[in-house]
């Protein structure tokens, strides 16, 4: 029996609660990106969260969540696209070449994106145009990771995206848990920290000019202390 019949170390927990967690922000970032208003704000910093606890997690994180067990040199890179290319591509376990690279294009371009959001709230028009082409790259580069996804399940018999689900890649190729050699402490601690960030960043009160119009009018007509107004002499 192969290792792929047996079953392998794939995905952990925190890696698939992460990528859906950061899916389900995407979407509603891009619903609610023509209001602009409080929650499309707080979805923002919630990416910028979760983009945060990935980076940590792949450097300490279970084995192929690490940057170090996906992120090829270009020798490698090119060996692989040439494979790819002839249509006998090397099977990975995790990410492959292209597919880790792709994943660091779309981590930076989001916390570029989450950034130069979050920019926009001081206004200036050139943080806005930022933002909104870092926002149509962050959409191309999706489509490629999910025409990547699509082609290497093809390829290699496999159902990715149901191993990002329910970490079974198909019928006979069962993936297991990932924990190991991540400290036991970590895993649990990271998914727990999750819901807090969530509620605190829900409970964030918008940093939009326009939040702050109704409390500027109270005080709109309000004269300064020891100020006397004086009637009109007609001059």
């Amino acid at each position: 029996m192969s290792s792929r019949q047996k079953g392998i170390v794939v995905w952990d927990p925190f890696v698939r609660v992460f990528h859906w967690s950061l899916v389900m922000a995407y979407a509603v970032a891009w619903a609610t990106a023509e209001d602009g208003g409080g929650l499309h704000e707080r979805v923002g910093y919630f990416m910028l969260a979760l983009i945060g606890l990935r980076a940590v997690w792949g450097l300490v994180g279970s084995r192929h969540a690490r940057f170090s067990d996906f992120v090829s040199g270009p020798r490698r890179t090119l060996g692989y696209l040439r494979s790819l290319l002839t249509g006998k591509a090397k099977h990975y376990i995790g990410h492959n070449p292209i597919g880790g690279w792709m994943i660091l294009a779309m981590l930076t371009t989001l916390l570029a994106t989450a950034v130069s959001g979050i920019q926009t709230s001081n206004g200036g028009e050139v943080w806005e145009d930022l933002h909104e082409g870092l926002g149509a790259l962050s959409l191309l580069l999706l489509l490629g990771h999910v025409g990547g996804v699509l082609v290497s399940s093809a390829l290699h018999q496999e159902n990715l995206v149901g191993a990002m689900l329910t970490a079974a890649a198909s019928p006979s190729i069962m993936f297991s848990v990932a924990l190991s050699p991540a400290p036991s402490i970590v895993m649990p601690g990271s998914l727990a920290v999750m819901p807090v960030i969530v509620i605190s960043i829900v409970s964030l009160p918008s940093t939009r000019p326009s939040a702050m119009m109704p409390v500027m009018s109270m005080f709109a007509d309000v004269e300064p202390a020891g100020m006397v107004t004086l009637p009109d002499s007609g001059a």
